[in-house]
């Protein structure tokens, strides 16, 4: 299964995200990104044009912790 957590050690298993997710795991650059910076500043830096459904899910993943959090916080 893909996680956001670790794209470069996830099996791919989604074929909506199978290619983007192979390309994200062949590019030494990104994976250099991804040791520099936390998950969420990750994604941020990803290429809008190349990993539109890799940045989806995982806009999708990511907000249903934040709104949770905010909602949490408020009481």
């Amino acid at each position: 299964m893909f996680t956001i957590q670790s794209p470069f050690n996830s099996a791919i298993e989604e074929l909506l995200l199978q290619s983007e997710a192979i390309n994200l795991q062949c590019n030494d650059r990104l994976k250099g990104k991804y040791q520099e910076k936390n998950v969420i500043e990750f994604y941020k830096c990803l290429p809008n044009d190349e990993y539109v459904q890799l940045k989806s899910y995982a806009c999708g993943f990511i907000s249903v912790f934040v709104s949770t959090y905010l909602y949490e916080k408020t009481f």
